[in-house]
């Protein structure tokens, strides 16, 4: 008697679909520090599976919908046009008719991406396709909004729709793990702190990602909301980058979360905090001193130094990372970016969970300290033994140095020729790796010929185009 040949095709649907949902998974996963709960999935397989045959595209196109983007890579470094669903773009309507027409589709969806188009005039009906998205889609696990406070925001009528927005999103996304809003790092009229305590209020939220809050003293509360009340957010992990607002609005922010895990700060181009130091930050976080694990304390103030800060109030802390500029040790010495160990850092750097410490230069890592020298390597080197010698906890230095190539003389910053900084931190690692401490740094942009060359090229630069462009900064012309 004949037998037919085993084939994929036989199989029963149920284990199709398994198959295809293990095989074509790429990751799904929450990793407090890299702020990530995101299906992701190898879209060109799936979409090959779906073109087999009928059967195929039935059971494989619901997972090409788990993760819906609409553009490639960054969405701040694509065109807006091209990808935006406010207003919609042809992508953006298309999808739309594709939800709209196959309503089982919609609860795929996992992971949900917004580009905003600033530039654009935005209508109230521009809004549409975004609202019956954040409607439909209510098992959507990460939410991420790039846009929609554009300069003038205020007076076009934009920022009151992408409030509506976000308000439906917290009435139909009750499932929400993960909620970033990225309005950019050059405008003063994003969301401010005080708004977002009011209007982003999901019940399930772990992770609050926000870019560029700006500073609103006009904001009037909803009345039917408590949500700003300390100690009553849900989520866990909170990251304020580019934070333009009050200092009263800061600390309120970071008292909202009940128990804050995982802490991210940067308030770059806010000379409303200027004088902030890490003892500022240290204050804020002492609600959440029993929990915390994670905390990255990047450009507070100018150069406010490290002062009396001591991690080792936070017993459970695991990662810290810090600015290179706030580790002075002594900011009224006229020094410039001096950096000295002392006796008592070991006992202020090094609490008794640590595993990781960070060195930061400059913004979230890309440099406006365009050398990595001795004084950092002499630093770093004396950590590791103090770590050794005490039998820390401390596994991992890690270095985030990414100098930018374009204008490394953008903030007066011109690099000495100290030699291939990645030359330095490879000799650094061998070693801390004595004593059983890896070192950690950002791969080299350039070769060691190219930054030869760079170094060469811009100390040719003569003394007056340097005061030139210091004098610019200063004025704020760059």
């Amino acid at each position: 008697m004949a037998t037919s040949r085993p084939s994929l095709g036989n199989l029963p649907e149920e284990l199709l679909v398994q198959i295809i949902e293990y095989s074509t998974l790429e990751g799904f996963c929450y990793i407090p520090r890299d702020h990530v709960y995101r299906i992701r999935r190898v879209y060109s397989d799936l979409t090959s599976l779906s073109l087999v045959c009928h059967r195929f595209h039935r059971l494989a196109t619901p997972f090409l919908y788990q993760g819906i983007s609409l553009y490639d890579g960054h969405p701040h470094s694509s065109d807006n046009k091209e990808y935006s669903i406010v207003p919609p773009c042809p992508r953006a309507l298309a999808l739309h008719r594709v939800l709209r027409d196959n309503p089982p589709l919609r609860s795929m969806c996992l992971d949900l991406e917004m580009v905003f188009d600033d530039e654009a005039e935005i209508t109230d009906e521009d809004f549409r396709v975004a609202n019956d998205l954040v409607s439909w889609l209510g098992r959507t696990q990460s939410l991420r909004l790039y846009g929609g406070f554009p300069w003038g925001g205020s007076d076009s009528g934009q920022r009151e729709n992408t409030l509506g927005l976000i308000y439906y999103a917290t009435r139909s996304m009750t499932n929400l793990k993960e909620f970033l809003l990225d309005m950019g790092n050059d405008t003063n009229e994003g969301l401010s702190l005080l708004e977002a305590m009011e209007y982003i209020n999901f019940p399930s939220l772990e992770i609050l990602s926000m870019t560029g809050n700006g500073h609103s003293e006009d904001w009037r509360p909803m009345p039917s909301s408590n949500s700003e009340e300390p100690r009553t957010a849900p989520f866990t992990c909170l990251s304020l980058a580019y934070c333009k607002d009050s200092v009263e609005a800061i600390e309120k922010c970071i008292s909202w979360p009940k128990d804050l895990v995982d802490f991210t700060i940067n308030t770059s181009g806010n000379e409303e905090v200027a004088h902030l130091s890490l003892m500022d930050a240290q204050s804020w976080l002492l609600n959440h001193k029993e929990t915390l694990k994670y905390a990255y304390i990047d450009l507070l103030g100018h150069n406010q130094g490290i002062q009396e800060f001591d991690a080792s109030i936070f017993p459970r802390l695991e990662s810290l990372t810090l600015s290179r500029t706030q580790l002075n040790d002594d900011v009224g010495d006229g020094v410039q970016n001096n950096l000295c160990w002392e006796s008592s850092h070991p006992d202020r750097l090094l609490p008794p969970n640590l595993k990781t410490f960070g060195m930061s230069f400059g913004i979230l890592g890309c440099c406006l300290i365009n050398n990595f020298g001795d004084k950092e390597v002499s630093w770093l080197r004396q950590l590791g033994q103090a770590a050794a010698s005490r039998q820390s906890s401390l596994e991992t230095i890690d270095i985030l140095f990414q100098p930018w190539s374009e204008y490394p003389h953008k903030y007066g910053n011109y690099p000495d020729d100290h030699g291939y900084p990645w030359d330095r931190m490879s000799g650094l690692r061998d070693e801390l790796a004595e004593y059983g401490i890896s070192l950690i740094y950002t791969p080299a942009p350039w070769t060691k010929e190219e930054w030869e060359e760079r170094i060469a090229k811009w100390l040719k630069g003569s003394a007056r185009a340097r005061f030139e462009h210091q004098s610019g900064h200063e004025q704020g012309y760059y």
